[in-house]
């Protein structure tokens, strides 16, 4: 029943590995090969991880947080027959990564063998091992919890104890890391008794745009893609909207009571005012007074009986 607890840190523009469930671990790469990689992280200590679990490594990351959020998202939903090494300076090599160590990344590509110095890159992008979810990585299956970590790690947890002053979490259904509990500083659970809205199949979304760009809609993010952020909070669910909008969806469930947080994002830099209406079955069952840009997110709860 559990819907959120804690505040969830971002990463930090540093080294840390992006698993292919979607979850960040924040640590250095020491070293990899075709079946493994070696993370050594300051919370979980020095971690081997199978390949497959891997979908890309973070070397140099974007100093900000949009483009920081647009490179793991990049890492993600970007499938591809090869591996691809991302030059800090926006070049791209396509091949086989071969191996990361003592601080060089050997690629195989069409033109041979090269070496690449980890000062240099930006990324690496694993080829996917296994075909991706059409509902994209966030989707999850069961009951789990994304566990957010005083460091910046968000990890997807299939379970988590306590014993003996340790927290065991186990990731991607097997592995079992453990650290010191004050260090989780977030919990969001999934598959539990809270559906959320951006898992819903969409039904129908108008946008009329003031002038010719239109903006897109899109769940869990920003308009412009970034994680959704408000007075420096993230916020791992939610609905993004440019106004003016229109969004629909078809409840095909007796849920009881839609909750909300209205916010305008950080990346409105402030300004911005915008009024929410929520309908239900055609009629108005909530209006919101103007909400400005710097605002806190404003909490709203409306009956859907």
């Amino acid at each position: 029943s559990l819907v959120r607890w804690g505040q969830c840190a971002d990463i930090p523009p540093g080294p840390a590995v992006v698993l292919t469930d979607g979850g960040l671990l924040v640590g250095e790469v020491t070293a990899a090969d075709r079946e493994f990689v070696s993370v050594e992280s300051s919370l979980f200590g020095t971690l081997r991880l199978p390949r497959p679990m891997v979908a890309g490594v973070l070397f140099h990351p974007p100093a900000d947080r949009v483009n920081r959020d647009l490179l793991v998202d990049r890492i993600l939903a970007t499938a591809s027959d090869s591996d691809v090494a991302i030059l800090r300076n926006g070049d791209e090599l396509t091949g086989t990564v071969q191996r990361i160590a003592e601080g060089k990344v050997h690629l195989e590509s069409l033109v041979g063998a090269v070496t690449l110095d980890n000062k240099g890159v930006g990324a690496i992008r694993y080829r996917p091992t296994v075909a991706p979810s059409p509902d994209g990585p966030r989707a999850s299956q069961g009951l789990s919890a994304c566990a957010g970590f005083a460091d910046g790690s968000r990890l997807m947890a299939s379970a988590l104890s306590l014993a003996e002053d340790v927290l065991q979490i186990s990731v991607q259904g097997a592995k079992r890391w453990g650290a010191a509990p004050k260090e989780m500083v977030f919990l969001q659970p999934r598959g539990g008794q809270a559906v959320y809205l951006s898992d819903l199949k969409l039904e129908g979304y108008r946008h009329v745009s003031y002038l010719a760009m239109r903006w897109p809609f899109r769940s869990d993010r920003s308009v412009c893609g970034a994680m959704l952020r408000v007075d420096g909070r993230t916020y791992l669910k939610g609905l993004g909207m440019h106004s003016a909008s229109r969004i629909t969806f078809a409840l095909s469930e007796p849920y009881r009571r839609f909750q909300s947080a209205l916010a305008v994002d950080d990346l409105a830099e402030g300004g911005g005012s915008v009024a929410f209406r929520v309908f239900v079955d055609g009629q108005v069952r909530y209006s919101s007074p103007v909400i400005r840009g710097g605002q806190d997110p404003l909490p709203i709860s409306v009956d859907l009986a």
